[in-house]
C-alpha cells in the first residue's frame, strides 16, 4: 500500500518546469504536471533519466531547453526505471518508518550556423531532439529562430530573459543545450523518458533555466552516487532530503542495466524533494563528494604504521628488510 501511495505522490505534482526551460511558440500556457529525475554519478560520468507529464492550454508544439556541461549521448529510456526506483525508496521508507510526504528527423539547414554546432539530432519516440554546442548567446538565439523556421513552426516571440539565461550558462562554460520538440494538448500525457549520459566532474542538475517560467513546482530527485554526496548545493537550493541508504548493484540493474557501468560497489541512493516557487531556483545543482574524514583512531593507526616502518628501515639492512616485508625469496 505504501508503495502505491508513494508512486501516486511522486507523479501527481503541480505545474512544473523543473530541470528544463521551455515555451509554446504559439504563446499558449504550458504545464508539466509531473517531473521526476534519476541521476547516477560516479565522479566523472553522469547518467540523467528524465520523465515528465505535459499538457498545454491548447494544442501546440512545445520547445524545451536542457543545458549540459558536456556533449551527451541520448537514448530512449523506460518508464519502468521510475517504477523500480520508487519501489526501492518506498521499501526503505516502509522498513525504516520514515514519513513519505517530505518531499522531428532529417538534416537541418541551420546546422553549424553562426558558431552554433549541432552535435546530435534524432527523433526518439515523442521527442524530436537536437543537441547544440554554442559559444555566444546571441548566436544561439539566432540559431533557435532559424531552427523554428526550418521545422515550420511559427512563433510570436521567444521568452523574455532567454538570452540572459543562455549568457549565464555560457559564462559558466555550460556550452551544450538539448533542444527538444514535443506535441502537447489540453490532455495531460506522459512523454517517454530520455537518458542523457555525459562527462562531468560534478553531479549536475540544471535548475536556474526554469526561472523563465512562473508558478509553483514540485521536484523529485533520485540520486545514485559511488561515494557519499556533499548535499550542500542541493539543500541550499531548497530541497529536503527524504531518504539516504545503500543499494546493491543487482537492484541498479533493474532500474537500467547500463547504469551499473558507473559503479563497482553498492552505491548510495538519495531521494530529495522541492516544493515552492520556480522563481526561487536561482542556482543549478553542482555537487561533489563529501570529504573523507579521518577519525582520531585512524590517524593514530596511520601514525603508528609510519613510525614502525621508519624504525624497521633504520634498524634492519635492506636485504633483511625485504624479507620482513615480502617474505623469504
Amino acid at each position: 500500500m505504501i508503495l502505491s501511495l508513494l508512486f501516486a505522490f511522486l507523479v501527481s505534482c503541480p505545474q512544473v518546469w523543473a530541470d528544463r526551460g521551455g515555451f509554446s511558440p504559439s504563446g499558449f500556457e504550458v504545464f508539466e504536471s509531473g517531473q521526476n529525475a534519476i541521476i547516477a554519478w560516479n565522479g566523472t560520468r553522469e547518467m540523467l533519466i528524465l520523465s515528465s507529464d505535459v499538457k498545454s492550454s491548447q494544442e501546440s508544439k512545445v520547445i524545451e531547453f536542457l543545458p549540459l556541461p558536456s556533449n551527451p549521448s541520448v537514448s530512449k529510456g523506460k518508464t519502468s526505471s521510475f517504477d523500480k526506483i520508487v519501489d526501492l525508496v518506498g521499501s526503505h521508507l516502509y522498513y525504516t518508518s520514515l514519513p513519505v510526504g517530505a518531499h522531428r528527423s532529417g538534416k537541418l539547414s541551420a546546422q553549424n550556423e553562426g558558431g552554433v554546432e549541432v552535435t546530435f539530432h534524432e527523433k526518439i519516440g515523442a521527442h524530436d531532439l537536437t543537441v547544440v554546442r554554442a559559444e555566444d548567446a546571441q548566436e544561439l538565439i539566432s540559431w533557435i529562430e532559424n531552427f523554428l523556421g526550418d521545422i515550420e513552426i511559427e512563433y510570436e516571440e521567444l521568452p523574455s530573459g532567454l538570452e540572459d539565461s543562455f549568457s549565464g550558462y555560457l559564462d559558466e562554460k555550460i556550452n551544450f543545450f538539448a533542444v527538444d520538440v514535443i506535441d502537447a494538448n489540453s490532455t495531460t500525457r506522459s512523454v517517454e523518458p530520455l537518458i542523457y549520459e555525459f562527462e562531468s566532474s560534478k553531479l549536475y542538475y540544471p535548475l536556474r533555466i526554469s526561472t523563465l517560467f512562473s508558478g509553483e513546482t514540485d521536484i523529485s530527485l533520485f540520486i545514485l552516487t559511488s561515494r557519499e554526496l556533499n548535499e550542500e548545493s542541493i539543500l541550499e537550493a531548497g530541497f529536503q532530503k527524504v531518504a539516504q541508504f545503500n543499494v546493491k548493484l543487482e537492484a541498479i540493474t533493474k532500474i537500467d542495466p547500463n547504469m551499473t557501468r558507473l559503479f563497482s560497489d553498492s552505491p548510495y541512493l538519495y531521494f530529495f524533494r522541492f516544493e515552492g516557487s520556480l522563481k526561487t531556483l536561482k542556482s543549478d545543482i553542482a555537487a561533489g563528494f563529501s570529504p573523507i574524514l579521518i577519525t582520531a583512531n585512524t590517524a593514530v593507526a596511520i601514525f603508528s604504521l609510519g613510525t614502525t616502518l621508519t624504525l624497521l628501515f633504520l634498524l634492519f639492512p635492506r636485504k633483511r628488510m625485504d624479507r620482513v616485508l615480502h617474505g623469504n625469496r
